[in-house]
């Protein structure tokens, strides 16, 4: 279910929102369960890996998202069911069809100061959704692989989106 190369380590469930701060560290992996709004801080270290099965992080009322790996050790969002290994990147099972979810979601009412940067997103329709606000530093260096739509933005404020590899 993980894929074979990751090593066996605790699985955080992610079931409820996130309403006080928090840190999430490389020493555990992270399922998400249920849609989870994020209303404070939420830093993902480099190197963790957060499983999203048909759901995702909504950044909203305040919350603040900082996803930001490395260029060698990115945040990874991925899906822990329906898929096969392929080097560095995931591909659908053909008889699971497409998946239906969006790791992250940062609404109109979350903080500009979400900063997402050295993430590896993959196997979503929408890789990132930037509803309507305009965050204080650009979407940039994310590697967005497997997805439908990688990046869309929504609503007359834009956020700056530049260099982020792209592929499937």
């Amino acid at each position: 279910m993980w894929g074979n190369d990751l090593p066996p380590l605790p699985v955080i469930v992610i079931s409820s929102d996130i309403t006080e701060n928090q840190v999430w560290t490389p020493d555990n992996y992270y399922r998400i369960t249920h849609p989870i709004n994020v209303q404070a801080l939420l830093v993902i270290e480099p190197g963790t890996y957060v499983f999203c099965d048909n759901y995702g992080l909504a950044i909203n009322n305040g919350g603040t998202l900082i996803s930001q790996g490395t260029p060698d050790n990115p945040v990874v969002y991925t899906a822990s069911t329906r898929v096969e290994e392929v080097g560095w990147h995931w591909t659908v099972v053909p008889s699971a069809g497409l998946f239906h979810y969006c790791p992250i979601i940062v609404q109109p009412t979350a903080s500009p100061a979400t900063k997402i940067s050295y993430s590896f997103i993959e196997s979503s329709v929408y890789g990132i959704i930037i509803d309507n606000i305009r965050l204080d530093t650009p979407i940039e260096n994310n590697y967005i692989c497997g997805t439908r739509y990688g990046v869309y933005e929504l609503g007359p404020k834009l956020t700056d989106i530049r260099n982020n590899l792209f592929f499937y």
